[in-house]
């Protein structure tokens, strides 16, 4: 009894962090960095000037450009699972 239990908790373990990563590729990669953090982006929705109208640093683009490429991955997956692109 004890057993199943354990593998109960684990399946629901498993399953709450597959909706957890799933609910994150909600967001689109076009729309992930349009905050107030930012002022002007190019036309995959990356940041190219800051909130104070300077230009974003090189090493900064570089993080921004990793996160973006991860959030694609994401939002691609989820608009492939049923009900995922439907909003």
């Amino acid at each position: 009894a004890e057993r199943e239990r354990q593998k109960q908790k684990a399946k629901e373990d498993r399953d709450r962090e597959a909706a957890k990563k799933t609910d994150k590729g909600r967001l689109s990669q076009l729309e992930m960095f349009r905050t107030n953090e930012y002022t002007a982006w190019d036309d995959e929705g990356l940041p190219i000037k800051d909130a104070e109208g300077e230009e974003v640093t090189k090493s900064k683009t570089k993080k921004l450009r990793k996160d973006w490429e991860r959030q694609k991955k994401l939002h691609e997956a989820w608009s492939k699972t049923p009900g995922g692109g439907v909003q």
